[in-house]
């Protein structure tokens, strides 16, 4: 395959990402990324939750403008996580229509093809997650309105264990969706004490 994708993910993003699907595990999560696209190859610095319920197009504009201003030092949104509780009873993940909606905003808004990443698990409760394979599913939005497969992403073992910490230490409890923050303003949504 002679256009062969590249996604790197930081850990930090990671982090966020899985949090957040840990602090809402009855619900839905998506979120954005943040980095940069060079070619064929994505660099993911950051995340960003965004809710654990629906996607409204108002609450969706107001966040797209305030991580433009915020976080232009860690790049650009390239792409959408999510974590859909249906895929958590199956092997195979999908693609919800909601991340096809957003991944197709992203495209109209800054004319790369975004990532999507499709957080998976065995059994993603706060109890048995540190004992359960947590993977991410990597794909490419592609001009005919579908997605690429990239490839799997299985967490380092130094990502496992600084999981495992965040979790003794109910940081998930501290994860700051866009819309709780829309809810409560003194929220802070760049959840900063992740590293």
């Amino acid at each position: 395959m002679t256009d062969a994708k590249r996604i790197t993910i930081s850990s930090k993003a990671y982090y966020k990402m899985m949090l957040h699907c840990m602090k809402h595990t009855s619900s839905d999560c998506f979120g954005f990324l943040i980095g940069n696209k060079e070619n064929n190859s994505y660099t993911i610095s950051d995340a960003v939750p965004l809710t654990h319920d629906k996607i409204f197009a108002p609450s969706l504009e107001v966040a797209v403008k305030m991580i433009s201003m915020y976080m232009s030092n860690e790049g650009s949104i390239v792409g959408l996580y999510e974590n859909l509780m249906c895929n958590q009873m199956k092997s195979d993940s999908m693609i919800s229509p909601t991340g096809s909606y957003v991944c197709e905003l992203i495209n109209k808004m800054t004319k790369n093809m975004p990532v999507l990443l499709e957080v998976s698990s065995k059994d993603n409760t706060k109890d048995k997650v540190i004992e359960d394979e947590i993977f991410v599913k990597e794909y490419v939005y592609n001009d005919k309105g579908g997605f690429d497969y990239v490839e799997d992403r299985k967490e380092s073992e130094e990502e496992y264990k600084e999981i495992g910490r965040y979790l003794k230490g109910f940081y998930q409890n501290d994860i700051v969706d866009f819309d709780e923050h829309l809810i409560n303003t003194n929220l802070d949504w760049r959840n900063i004490f992740i590293k």
